[in-house]
């Protein structure tokens, strides 16, 4: 059978050798398209798959009400106190809770000065939720430190060239602020698949100090400036906290001068990690993400090619 398709392609080609070059020519666009596009596909998918525990990773959301029930505004951050509060209240079935809170700094060492805008402060959790690997240092404390830094290999290149990172001073500024970091862990550079892009993560205390300490930080629900992720203990269902969300911000917020509950004007919501890349484009985002619509449109282009 293919010696016979094979003489039959000869002869057409002695005959017609333009019109069967043309045809070769457009399958094999369309073969190298279709792949292509598999790829980019089998790319978006895979979003923040790669961290171990990536199926009970879960972001906070945060919701406003008009009085008709309409959302007016929709974050993918929240205030700071929820995610320490999410845990204590929820201590049975979330595992860890974290906050990252991302700003540009002005960072120097010696005569060298660069302007970072993947700079974000986060909780010593971290590394507990999110799958990035320590080349150096302990992620367990490295942002204990009130002064820890965790930098990426590539920056660690850029500041220290062959260098051993650790120890070393970088001088922060942000704004007319200016803070001290000292490296305390050096960790692999985060993968391109990833909702978001860190360069380097320090220590929250300074944002503690800007808040004018813990406790009137605990007691801010107006500061939406913090990605927060919680991590649930195995088995738990997501639906079931989500349920119990309008109760918790009942207790931790104080209702209207009219009376009206708190949960009717604001409401927070659990986003799979996995699933934000593709579907998840509110109204603040770490970074802009793509859109599950586009995948379908150029999964449809690819099978029908």
């Amino acid at each position: 059978m293919i010696k016979h398709y094979f003489k039959l392609f000869l002869r057409t080609f002695r005959k017609k050798p333009t019109y069967t070059l043309i045809n070769i020519f457009g399958l094999a666009v369309g073969m190298a398209s279709s792949i292509l596009i598999f790829l980019f596909v089998q790319h978006e998918f895979s979003y923040d798959t790669y961290h171990e525990k990536s199926d009970r990773i879960f972001r906070v959301s945060r919701a406003w009400y008009n009085q008709d029930g309409a959302v007016s505004l929709h974050l993918g951050h929240a205030a700071p106190p929820f995610a320490p509060l999410l845990k204590s209240d929820f201590e049975e079935q979330i595992e860890e809770a974290v906050r990252v809170m991302n700003t540009t700094v002005i960072m120097r060492d010696e005569d060298k000065v660069f302007k970072e805008e993947r700079f974000f402060f986060a909780d010593p959790e971290l590394f507990e939720i999110f799958t990035w690997k320590l080349l150096k240092g302990s992620p367990a404390d490295a942002l204990s430190f009130p002064d820890g830094l965790v930098i990426s290999a590539s920056m660690a290149k850029k500041y220290f060239g062959d260098k051993d990172p650790m120890g070393r001073a970088l001088e922060l500024r942000i704004g007319s602020e200016i803070y001290n970091g000292q490296v305390r862990g050096v960790m692999e550079d985060i993968p391109d698949n990833s909702h978001f892009q860190a360069d380097f993560f320090a220590s929250m205390e300074p944002v503690v100090d800007f808040y004018g300490g813990y406790e009137a930080m605990m007691a801010n629900f107006g500061s939406n400036n913090f990605a927060t992720y919680l991590l649930l203990e195995e088995g738990v269902d997501p639906d079931e906290i989500g349920g119990q969300l309008p109760d918790f911000i009942d207790r931790h917020i104080a209702a209207s001068g009219q009376g009206i509950p708190a949960s009717k004007g604001t409401q927070l919501f659990l986003w799979p990690l996995t699933d934000i890349h593709l579907y998840s484009n509110l109204d603040s985002e770490l970074e802009p993400n793509s859109n599950i619509e586009y995948v379908y449109i150029y999964g449809a282009i690819a099978f029908f090619f």
